[in-house]
């Protein structure tokens, strides 16, 4: 009865793969990665570079900062706005290089044209990409690559 004449609920709706939710994806990866020691993940990193501050989604410290991670969403119709965030990270890359070599890690979903482009431009800044089937992967070991920085 209580189905023939009470409504269904909501259907759960499912979260836009935006810059959000890789950046919550991310989050929750390292925390896992780094649960024995979480005061090595910060969240909302603001970095000087040679003319401006940038703020990076997260940065592994131990002592001191160690790499810097800043996630991208390449999917979905407004593509002036998504070549424009790929400007921006491009600009905040090359800034931060002025001042540190520390590496700078790409964290990104989505395919096509504009992903190829914001690969060359990344990675011609030295910087790593790292696509969604990745992240546990990258996440996981990023422990073990703090260890080897000391």
């Amino acid at each position: 009865m209580f189905v023939a004449f009470v409504a269904n609920p909501r259907p759960k709706r499912e979260r836009a793969r935006d810059r959000r939710w890789v950046r919550s994806r991310v989050g929750k990866s390292l925390r896992r990665a780094f649960a024995d020691t979480p005061h090595h993940v910060r969240k909302d990193l603001k970095v000087r570079g040679g003319l401006d501050r940038h703020t990076f989604d997260y940065g592994v410290e131990n002592a001191k900062l160690r790499q810097l991670v800043q996630t991208l969403a390449l999917e979905g119709q407004d593509r002036p706005h998504l070549k424009t965030e790929v400007d921006a990270l491009a600009w905040a890359i090359d800034d931060v290089r002025a001042t540190t070599p520390i590496p700078i890690v790409v964290v990104t979903i989505g395919s096509g044209s504009l992903f190829e482009t914001a690969k060359r431009i990344y990675e011609g800044l030295n910087a790593q990409i790292v696509t969604e089937p990745e992240i546990e992967d990258w996440a996981a070991a990023a422990p073990g690559q703090l260890s080897q920085q000391r």
